[in-house]
């Protein structure tokens, strides 16, 4: 295989070093010399290698040079020389990637950043991850395997593992309103990190559910993984993807591929496995090939998959975690300070390297094109960079990489005074203390499984993060001592991801969570933080209808708000009982509530689609006071000190806005991924914190505007 290649920059083919022009499209390939400025595509991406090609198009590694050189994915669709079909087919693919990605947040799904077009192509720039492909793990696994082995092609722990997570995204993409059905599951669009995450790539054929449709408008699906209803005979539904899983999971049980016989599967034998018989009924009901003998929901699947999963004694996740966390405490106990603490040195921030030459016109070169640096996750900047909207799953932990710690960020905000900030990545979490126009780390801790939320203290003192195995641990990061560490699981053993809020006096913090079964609790909780009974629940607030999805606490200790659906709810946060105000069908299902204004009359709140709500508390109700619009995601908001102003940070861009005549006053580009946002008191500035933990000042002057 050739490892310096000349990848075209117009239409992604490779060609041989001493060609002159591109093979596939005549582009010229030597009108540049070695020593010019580094080609960036749409003026800000610097092409690294290609990473692989198909379909329509290529994908590159590439870094954005206006978000600190951020390492992405960018995917070229390639329009020249194809038919019309094949532009509408191509076209078409491209927009539904963009629109359903675009509007999803899923730690196990890729994120969307920028798509843009010029004459002859389509780009989109994504989360890039450093992995491979399940099809590309199973090749190098059966290079080593018997021929004649009947063995399953993974050790039953790593099979459960994999069928679980892809259990939980799937249970995520079914219950959006209208459900996702994802459509095209198999071994190649499924990506496995070095830790063994996973990742679901490529949604050019995905589609929204249509109730009351009798069948898709065209078939579309990959032969051996795609249900009979996706040939144009129904229409297809989640059962589809149940289908879809079910021949990955006979694939990886017989080793016998679907591809090579479709609706055709052997019978399974398991006899010597822990489980085997229910292993064997759930795959073979999955992949009946009427909708109505499968099981109903692939919240069912994972339920038995979690079953068999505890039937294995000797059962261990092939990704082991850093430390044991401490026990949940014996009743009328508490965990004693600092137990199951583990201290990390910060790491110093080094600059990226940059290549040792530079990558131009004439000379791109091609590393490993065929496997190993793939699509999706970007190396530190995840979409949990909001400062907290997680969503509900459940996630078995990572195994650690030696002597160092995971880099991606989840997420990442000020304290409420200013002075302090948190970076949470999927393995620990870093408090920094923050000087105006410097930020420097204090503490480094450790944490034993994937976040789900996290709360800082107002006081920047304590650090709350709950957790995807449902425990909710304490840290007193001034001490630098943990304070408590508890466990929520429901009656039947379901895993409770809980959201977290600091009451503003730092003595209590309000919670609320879902299960890992789709159910969720119908009440708000507040917890004691501060005295001898540490975690234990001292009031209730009822009247939840929905999942709630984002949870604050005002400023003035009056009131808790909450989204839950498409509803804004507000509770007295003196007296337990139902909302004080609530306003239904109000609010996008994707809102995020992130900011009340200084004095605690007015809330801002923004969804998906860059979409900023602020409604004010008058006379014992909710009233939308105004709302604006920006493009792209929105990573933080804050007020200004007298209420008037907002300022909201797009990942490259700050907006301030005029709140109370809901207009846009002024906008500036930042060369930097802005992920939280500080307003002083008494200040006449902004402090922006980047993903790369630097704190800068922005001025505001006369008008407003920046500085």
């Amino acid at each position: 295989m050739k490892t310096d290649v000349l990848y075209c920059l117009q239409c992604g083919a490779a060609n041989d070093v001493d060609q002159a022009a591109c093979f596939a499209c005549d582009q010229p390939l030597t009108d540049t010399v070695e020593n010019e400025q580094p080609f960036l595509i749409q003026g800000r991406y610097r092409l690294l290698s290609q990473l692989g090609t198909g379909g329509f198009g290529a994908v590159y590694k590439v870094a954005d040079t206006h978000s600190n050189d951020a390492i992405l994915a960018l995917k070229q669709i390639n329009l020249r020389g194809l038919s019309s079909q094949q532009v509408i087919e191509a076209t078409d693919a491209f927009n539904r990637e963009v629109a359903l990605l675009s509007t999803l947040k899923h730690s196990n799904l890729p994120r969307v950043y920028h798509h843009f077009t010029d004459p002859e192509h389509w780009y989109l720039t994504m989360d890039f991850i450093d992995g491979e492909t399940l099809e590309a793990y199973l090749e190098r696994k059966s290079a080593t395997r018997s021929p004649t082995s009947t063995e399953p092609l993974l050790p039953l722990p790593e099979l459960l593992d994999i069928a679980l997570q892809l259990c939980k995204v799937l249970r995520y993409l079914h219950t959006r309103s209208p459900a996702i059905i994802f459509r095209d599951l198999k071994p190649a669009n499924i990506m496995l990190t070095t830790r063994r995450k996973l990742y679901l790539i490529d949604f050019g054929i995905a589609r929204h559910f249509k109730p009351g449709q009798t069948r898709d408008t065209i078939p579309f699906g990959s032969p051996g993984y795609a249900a009979p209803e996706q040939y144009g005979k129904a229409q297809t539904s989640p059962c589809s993807d149940v289908y879809s899983l079910g021949a990955l999971l006979h694939y990886l049980l017989s080793s016998i591929d679907p591809a090579e016989n479709p609706f055709n599967f052997s019978p399974l034998r398991l006899t010597a496995l822990p489980g085997a018989t229910q292993l064997e009924d759930l795959v073979m009901s999955m992949i009946s090939l009427h909708t109505e003998r499968r099981p109903a929901s692939i919240t069912l699947v994972e339920g038995i998959l979690r079953e068999i999963a505890n039937l294995q004694p000797t059962m261990q996740s092939p990704r082991q975690p850093i430390f044991t966390p401490p026990m949940a405490p014996p009743p009328g106990s508490f965990p004693m300070p600092g137990m199951g603490q583990v201290q990390m040195q910060a790491p110093q921030l080094q600059p990226q390297p940059k290549p040792a030459k530079r990558l131009t016109r004439r000379s791109i070169l091609g590393v490993a094109v065929a496997g190993t640096a793939v699509v999706v996750l970007g190396a530190n900047l995840s979409r949990g960079l909001l400062p907290h909207k997680p969503q509900p799953q459940s996630v078995v932990p990572d195994m650690p990489q030696p002597a160092s710690k995971d880099t991606q960020v989840r997420f990442a905000n000020f304290a409420s005074n200013g002075k302090s900030a948190v970076f949470v990545y999927n393995d620990s979490f870093d408090v920094l203390a923050i000087n105006k126009a410097s930020s420097t780390i204090n503490h480094s801790y450790s944490l034993l499984h994937p976040p789900y939320d996290f709360s800082i203290s107002p006081d920047g003192s304590r650090m709350l993060v709950s957790d995807r195995s449902g425990y909710i641990s304490a840290w007193n990061v001034s001490s630098n001592t943990q304070l408590f560490s508890f466990q929520d699981l429901t009656a039947k053993g379901w895993v409770i991801n809980t959201l977290l809020a600091w009451s503003p006096d730092n003595r209590y913090f309000a919670s609320v969570g879902s299960d890992t079964d789709g159910g969720f609790e119908k009440e708000i909780d507040i917890r004691d933080a501060d005295s001898f009974n540490r975690g234990q629940v001292v009031r209730s607030y009822s009247g939840v209808q929905n999942q709630i999805t984002s949870l604050t606490w005002s400023p003035n200790r009056a009131y808790i708000a909450a989204i839950g659906g498409d509803q804004l709810y507000v509770w007295d946060a003196q007296k337990a009982g139902a909302p004080l105000m609530s306003t239904p069908g109000s609010v996008s299902a994707s809102g995020y509530l992130k900011a009340w204004s200084p004095d605690s009359t007015k809330l801002a709140c923004y969804d998906s689609g860059g979409n900023i709500q602020i409604w004010s508390l008058q006379d014992g109700k909710l009233q939308q006071q105004g709302g604006m619009s920006t493009q792209g995601r929105i990573e933080d908001l804050a007020w200004s000190p007298d209420g008037k102003y907002l300022v909201s940070a797009n990942p490259s861009l700050l907006t301030l806005w005029d709140t109370e005549r809901g207009v846009m006053l002024d906008q500036k580009a930042m060369g930097q991924f802005t992920v939280a946002l500080y307003w002083p008191k008494d200040s006449q500035e902004i402090v922006i914190l980047n993903s790369a933990k630097v704190a800068s000042p922005i001025d505001i002057i006369e008008g407003p505007r920046f500085g």
